[in-house]
């Protein structure tokens, strides 16, 4: 739990994430897996590098993991976020709009990235 409190979870974020049904979080796991999976295979078929198009994914979405063993000591890509962050992340975007949200995450290198700035700076 302590990777995750690092990463700026709180106990709203908890209580909202594992108060849900078991089956309503992993159909949101699948979801967004398939999520990714598709806007990889869009990027590819684009006729992006499988790398290129992996970088670009971590631009554009939220990466999660639900353990710290899935985290990546990569520092071009950052760690997963927790799970718990998903809903707060989600009205985050949602409030922000998506212009707005592309102006603003400008010159960072991972949507993971600019979550962690907007919550260490209190917007988030």
């Amino acid at each position: 739990m302590s990777w995750k409190r690092a990463d700026g979870v709180r106990d709203e974020d908890i209580l909202v994430w594992w108060n849900r049904p078991d089956v309503n979080r992993r159909l949101v796991e699948m979801d967004w897996a398939t999520i990714q999976r598709a806007s990889f295979r869009a990027l590819v078929k684009e006729g992006r590098a499988p790398e290129d198009a992996m970088a670009e994914l971590r631009r554009r979405l939220p990466i999660y993991a639900e353990s710290p063993s899935f985290q990546v000591s990569d520092p071009d890509r950052g760690p997963h976020l927790p799970w718990e962050l998903r809903a707060r992340v989600v009205s985050f975007m949602l409030r922000v709009g998506r212009d707005e949200l592309e102006r603003r995450r400008t010159g960072f290198t991972s949507m993971n990235e600019f979550i962690r700035k907007m919550i260490k700076d209190g917007e988030l």
